[in-house]
């Protein structure tokens, strides 16, 4: 742990993060916003992830909130295509390019339409 964190609250070095099978389902949402900016790998695969899940997670990125996000793990979530054009709108708004090396959407219902909006 770091001591300078925002406003006096100590800030959390990780780098990977696993959260699969925890599920999280829409209760993810909240979760999403307290991760750490340090964060490099994340796996939610197998947490019954849906489109306000992935709106969520579309607003924390397009806030720039996960900056050296490497890996994502969005595997066997029921995603389609409505939560993976919810993700891809916040990867469109975020005001710096995302490192982004990894997506996985294995099982995620996503189809085409979902996967050309990224």
């Amino acid at each position: 742990m770091r001591a300078a964190g925002i406003r006096g609250v100590p800030s959390i070095c990780l780098k990977t993060l696993n959260l699969s099978k925890c599920d999280l389902g829409e209760a993810a949402a909240a979760i999403f916003h307290q991760l750490p900016r340090s964060l490099q790998h994340l796996n939610l695969s197998g947490n019954r992830l849906r489109t306000l899940s992935m709106k969520a997670l579309g607003s924390v990125v397009s806030f720039g909130w996960l900056p050296s996000l490497l890996s994502l793990d969005l595997s066997d979530n029921p995603l389609g295509p409505s939560g993976l054009k919810a993700f891809a709108r916040g990867l469109s708004l975020s005001p710096q390019s995302l490192p982004l090396q990894s997506l996985k959407l294995a099982r995620t219902k996503a189809k085409a339409e979902g996967v050309e909006a990224l």
